[in-house]
């Protein structure tokens, strides 16, 4: 092919030139669009793993070992190491990860959301699981015995309607036949008792620290602060690592989740007996809610 001899001619080939690169950017934009949409479906379509991660080495002690054994099912949902605290995916990944669950603006979103579930509001149950807290916490103050009578001394106290106390009653019975399943499984001890949910706040707190830091979006001085919160309020609020894991089961087993259980009771079984696991480091605690240890 020889070169135009008009300037016209290489005016039209420049242009030919000039079109055929926008035109091949579009097609490898498009191309990258439609396989990172197929990966993320693939990703979200993969049965979720039921074996914990290990790095290998001893689970840290003192203030975050608690914040480990609390994020340790949600580290092993996404195959992250449960004995360290840092999470070993890319900072792109991380930063996906953080956009599919925070939303678009997962970066603002960060701060908003550690507030809500470490913060000050961490003790507070969000309004789905607030009936069945409420009737966790009955119990707590009245004992086992007692609770039956605790239920319906509240509901008259605070004027509930009629349905809303059955389904306050019927909530006790549906966690009592839940506890009954996972002693059966070996997940909650001979007389124990789930004491609250908000251990799965607090999971989820964890696992958004441990990826906001990885993604860069978290100070690591400011992530290590509420792990160390994280730590403190499962210490407080939950006797042994059995209460803490089977609160972050109850969820499941109340609302008939298979899906759900399919994953995290094998995870659980393996966390409570795996020797690298942070559940192996005995729960210390103080004078919460779940009473003296």
């Amino acid at each position: 092919m020889s070169w135009p001899e008009t300037v016209a001619e290489r005016r039209m080939l420049l242009f030919a030139v000039l079109m055929g690169l926008v035109i091949a950017g579009w097609m490898f934009y498009f191309m990258r669009n439609a396989w990172l949409k197929t990966w993320e479906e693939r990703e979200r379509r993969r049965p979720k793993p039921d074996n914990p991660v290990y790095a290998g080495a001893a689970p840290p002690t003192g203030p975050y070992v608690a914040a480990l054994g609390v994020g340790a099912i949600r580290a092993a949902e996404y195959e992250e190491p449960v004995d360290k605290l840092d999470y070993t995916r890319s900072k792109k990944r991380a930063q996906a990860l953080l956009v599919e669950e925070l939303g678009e603006s997962a970066r603002d979103n960060v701060p908003r959301a550690l507030r809500a579930l470490l913060g000050g509001e961490a003790e507070d149950p969000a309004s789905g699981i607030a009936l069945v807290e409420e009737a966790l916490r009955q119990r707590t103050k009245s004992g086992p015995e007692l609770w039956t009578f605790a239920l319906e001394q509240f509901a008259t106290a605070r004027g509930l309607p009629y349905a809303e106390r059955q389904s306050m009653l019927a909530i006790a019975v549906d966690i009592g036949r839940a506890e009954d399943r996972l002693r059966l499984d070996g997940l909650l001890g001979p007389g124990e008792y789930i004491p609250s949910l908000l251990a799965n706040h607090w999971a989820d707190g964890v696992h958004v620290v441990r990826c906001a830091m990885r993604a860069g979006w978290l100070p690591t001085p400011q992530g290590l602060e509420y792990l160390e919160r994280a730590g403190g309020l499962t210490a407080k609020w939950y006797p042994t690592w059995s209460t803490v894991i089977s609160a972050q089961l109850l969820p499941a087993l109340l609302s008939d989740d298979a899906a759900e259980l399919v994953w995290r009771v094998p995870v659980a079984r393996r966390l409570m007996s795996d020797g690298p696991s942070p559940f192996r480091v005995p729960l210390r605690g103080g004078f919460g809610l779940a009473g003296t240890r």
